[in-house]
């Protein structure tokens, strides 16, 4: 291929690393104000009174509440129990209650801190195991009671956990908005803005048809920037709206933290049965997850939990059982990796376990394990492929040094009394795209633009810094067969972007790819058909190739040039679709097909534990997945440099530390994130086993590659220091003590 798989310069690269790139905070109009928000200082109760005599200081224009929305206040997907401003009742520290318009940031403030609000407190719930409120609840039933169970097996059972975990882009939540005319426009970094448009439109009584949504560039999301920035276009837009002038909201550091949503903390419960020559026969899993305030997509990520919960291996029972529990914590919603990371810790911790207790290497165990043509997975979903997993994990055995390592740490073991080196592995895998979700679908458009003699190339999934818009461009480069510089691909703006669902799920590549392969494919079919009608010359004696028409082997004109003759007579746009095939996948038994294909990953990892203090180290981590195909090597390095990175941070590092509700630790300095300094060397390598389903075979891979880190670092602390440690993330105090102590004394 002339430009899949090759380097190609990132379309928005340029204007990032200059700082042209426009980020929210960038924005600015004329006469704006500034938005600050009263928040809930306690964690569940009714509101009373809002008084905001005081808050009338000098600057200040409006104070705004839930009253103040002109249509519905409530929001949220697919459980709309959340409100942009509360509806009268607090449920966390952090809802947002009224909000405040002034001249300058300082003034909003400050005003904001002089509303009063009384409150009737109500029971708070802090706990899944306290809560008798269910979000969502899912099950699988493989072939329950239908084995035989022999005094031989080996029966493991464990708890695990895992804590919240905050998303930490480096730019939080804001948005401004403004009227021209009667037509709301609003600038934000969010996701998936159609669903803002929608939602601003609810909230205002507006029609859709009157809000434009245009997409700021994005300063990180992580699956953090939906619901969050949706209240922030809210908080904006219902400035502009009652005041007439544009409006900014930016939130602090402090005050993303303590209102924006979070990784799904989990507890599971967990029993794994083999015989004794390892192979698997039951699996029962009981998982219950903390979905704190509001539902949000909590339903989508216990759907993605429920159906990963067992791993890529194949049993003869699968018991699952897992639920979504509302608290009074801080919310939980979508987070790269979006239930899957959950599960992957909590198999593969198990499975890991297990060689121990069976005394077969890891790696062999696995491999007697994994899914081969033929096979059913836990969800009964019959194996009709040839799944990668055995051929990766002989790749990372090879490239590991797996058994040499093995043999050489433990003789460092033996020698050294106050450092231990450990190795791990661990096999993840993630259903590609929406599964039981959403309607799942892309729409792309190629238009010819004359001024600026280009393509322009749309697609309703949108850049978020994972670099989308380059893969797209690259994908049309090699349909069309065009140098980068005759394309361009859109930021997303509501009134020019056709709908494609949400950018979740590591879709991006895949089905917003294949939407674009599509489109650019109907442009060189009608530009054939145009060039033949125009000839007179039969379509089979036309050829497109290197930018060119031809008839037969004679050049007969260059494709812009041809676009702009016919540019000169009518609008050139060609459309173009990709549907994700349905899924059979029944929600009472958990059976049947939940994706229609998987990515694999296996990763391995070197690292050293220093038994005085309990710091670990990472020395060398290596990582080899499925990539299908590589569409842009330097984005998927960066794609798998950065999933490892947030894994590394949730597994050692990354400790929320909430306390009757409390965040207690709010910022950079107290809630601690990985550093270039904790990163380790890392070796990855692409497998490329041709998706049918993805654009040139590639699959998507934002969140597979974060998935496995967690079981791989534990697995080795495993090995490092012969203690199993099953709640995250693994602090200096665990590693050290063998339990958590607080930081703040609560």
């Amino acid at each position: 291929m002339k430009y899949v798989g090759k380097e190609y310069v990132r379309v928005d690269g340029v204007e990032k690393i200059t700082g042209k790139a426009k980020y929210v905070d960038d924005y600015n109009f004329s006469n704006m104000l500034h938005v600050s928000v009263v928040r809930s200082t306690i964690s569940h109760g009714t509101v009373l009174d809002i008084n905001t005599e005081k808050a009338f200081i000098p600057g200040i224009v409006g104070i705004y509440t839930g009253k103040d929305f002109q249509g519905d206040n409530s929001y949220g997907f697919p459980i709309c129990d959340n409100q942009i401003l509360s509806n009268g009742v607090v449920k966390y520290i952090g809802d947002a209650i009224a909000i405040v318009c002034g001249e300058n940031r300082d003034a909003a403030k400050a005003a904001a801190k002089l509303v009063e609000v009384q409150y009737e407190e109500l029971d708070p719930v802090f706990s899944p195991e306290e809560s008798k409120e269910l979000a969502s609840s899912l099950v699988v039933k493989k072939n329950i009671g239908k084995w035989v169970e022999n005094e031989e097996d080996i029966t493991l059972e464990m708890e695990l956990s895992t804590k919240h975990q905050e998303h930490m882009y480096i730019e939080p939540e804001g948005a401004v908005a403004h009227f021209e005319g009667d037509a709301l426009i609003v600038h934000a970094p969010m996701q998936s803005p159609l669903n803002a448009k929608f939602i601003m439109a609810k909230v205002l009584g507006m029609e859709s048809s009157k809000v434009r949504i245009i997409q700021s560039t994005v300063g990180g999301a992580f699956g953090g920037k939906d619901d969050v920035v949706y209240e922030a276009c809210g908080f904006a837009a219902l400035g502009a709206y009652k005041t007439g002038r544009p409006c900014k909201f930016v939130a602090s550091r402090e005050e993303s933290i303590i209102s924006s949503y979070k990784r799904h903390p989990a507890s599971c419960q967990l029993k794994l049965i083999c015989d004794k020559k390892g192979y698997f026969k039951s699996i029962k899993v009981r998982n219950k997850l903390d979905g704190g305030a509001y539902g949000s997509v909590s339903p989508f990520v216990l759907y993605r939990n429920t159906t990963h919960s067992a791993g890529p291996y194949v049993f003869n029972e699968v018991d699952v059982e897992n639920g979504v529990y509302y608290t009074n914590n801080v919310y939980s919603a979508a987070f790269r990796g979006f239930g899957g990371l959950q599960a992957c810790f909590f198999y593969d911790t198990a499975v890991d376990e297990m060689s121990y207790r069976l005394g077969i290497d890891p790696i062999e165990l696995r491999m007697k394990n994994i899914w081969r043509k033929g096979t059913t997975t836990p969800t009964n979903q019959d194996v009709n492929w040839e799944p990668s997993i055995e051929k990766l994990l002989i790749k990372i055995k090879e490239a590991s040094q797996w058994e040499l390592k093995r043999s050489e740490f433990e003789d460092f073991n033996k020698n050294n009394k106050y450092y231990k080196k450990g190795i791990g592995v661990s096999l993840g895998y993630h259903g590609i795209s929406l599964g039981a979700e959403g309607e799942d679908f892309a729409q792309s458009e190629v238009i010819y633009d004359n001024e600026k003699d280009k393509l322009i190339v749309t697609c309703g999934i949108s850049e978020l810094g994972q670099g989308s818009r380059t893969v797209y461009s690259q994908i049309a480069s090699e349909v069309l067969d065009l140098p980068q510089k005759y394309i361009e691909v859109n930021n997303y703006d509501t009134d020019r972007i056709l709908d494609s669902g949400p950018t979740v799920a590591s879709r991006g590549s895949t089905v917003g790819g294949r939407g674009v392969q599509t489109a650019c494919e109907n442009f060189v079919k009608f530009i054939k058909d145009e060039f033949s009608k125009i000839n007179k010359v039969e379509a089979s004696k036309v050829i497109y190739k290197e930018g060119a028409l031809y008839i037969e082997d004679k050049e007969v004109i260059k494709l812009m040039e041809f676009c702009k003759e016919i540019s000169k007579e009518r609008e050139i746009k060609i459309y173009g679709r990709f549907d994700m095939p349905k899924i059979d996948w029944n929600e009472h038994t958990g059976l049947g097909i939940p994706y229609v294909s998987y990515h694999y990953g296996v990763h391995v990892c070197y690292l050293t534990v220093d038994i005085v203090t309990g710091m670990v180290t990472v020395d060398k981590y290596f990582a080899i997945h499925d990539i299908g195909k590589v569409i842009n090597p330097t984005s998927l390095k960066g794609q798998i440099n950065g999933g490892i990175a947030t894994g590394i941070g949730y597994a050692l590092m990354e400790d929320l530390e909430i306390h009757n509700g409390i965040i207690e630790n709010d910022n950079f300095d107290s809630y601690i994130i990985p550093t270039s300094m904790d990163i380790p060397e890392i070796y990855s390598e692409a497998y490329e086993s041709l998706e049918p389903l993805g654009p040139f075979g590639a699959k998507g891979t934002g969140e597979p590659v974060l998935t496995p880190v967690p079981a791989c670092i534990g697995n080795a602390i495993r090995f490092a220091i012969g203690k199993r440690f099953t709640d995250l993330p693994f602090t200096l105090e665990k590693i050290v003590l063998g339990k958590e102590l607080s930081k703040y004394g609560k």
